[in-house]
């Protein structure tokens, strides 16, 4: 599986995935309109990217399938003096109660799991009623046209890393029971995205 992959690539994952998207990380953690006391679930938290930029006084629990990712994550988050809960959880079917979170933050795992809409809809159910969940990914445009870079990129890394063809659209089909407050284009020209959702009430 995929998320295997990524102990190969977790030492090299962070200069990959870190410096170009710090303010893309900003904006999506600052649309999850935390608030002290709140608590904040990270499905594929990976190494703890965003610890830095997240408020201190939310309870934060994030949650990956790869130990070695998992590893690098408590060792930035003790570096950080961040306090946060870390497990082993695949994020298509997360061991958490409904309604158990306030907010959840998806960076970059809806376009790696296998089924991405699975994890939207985790999330979901895992976040209160008027909760946000705000995805970060690869999405292609809905009108845009796959050429042949990204359609041979995806032949390779759709495999082993990450999918690189999907669309918000396949991430959300077959999922309610949300509103879709913001849509932003990020870094390497819109070929990463946000959305950030508020779960009906």
């Amino acid at each position: 599986m995929i998320h295997r992959f990524y102990t190969l690539w977790s030492p090299v994952y962070d200069w990959c995935a870190g410096p170009l998207f710090v303010e893309f990380r900003k904006k999506a953690i600052g649309l999850l309109d935390l608030k002290d006391g709140q608590r904040l679930l990270i499905p594929g938290v990976g190494t703890g990217l965003d610890f830095e930029y997240l408020p201190r006084g939310v309870e934060t629990v994030g949650s990956d399938l790869n130990e070695t990712m998992l590893g690098r994550a408590r060792k930035r988050a003790e570096d950080l003096e961040f306090s946060v809960k870390l497990e082993t959880a695949d994020a298509q079917a997360l061991p958490y109660p409904d309604a158990s979170f306030d907010a959840a933050y998806l960076p970059c795992i809806v376009c790696v799991a296998p089924r991405g809409n699975r994890v939207l809809s985790e999330a979901l159910r895992a976040v209160k009623p008027g909760g946000r969940v705000v995805v970060v990914d690869k999405f292609l445009g809905e009108g845009q046209k796959s050429g042949l870079a990204r359609a041979a990129a995806e032949l390779i890394l759709g495999k082993i890393v990450s999918h690189v063809n999907r669309r918000w659209s396949e991430v959300r089909e077959g999922v309610s029971g949300f509103e879709v407050l913001e849509e932003a284009a990020g870094p390497l020209g819109g070929f990463f995205r946000l959305y950030a959702l508020r779960k009906s009430k």
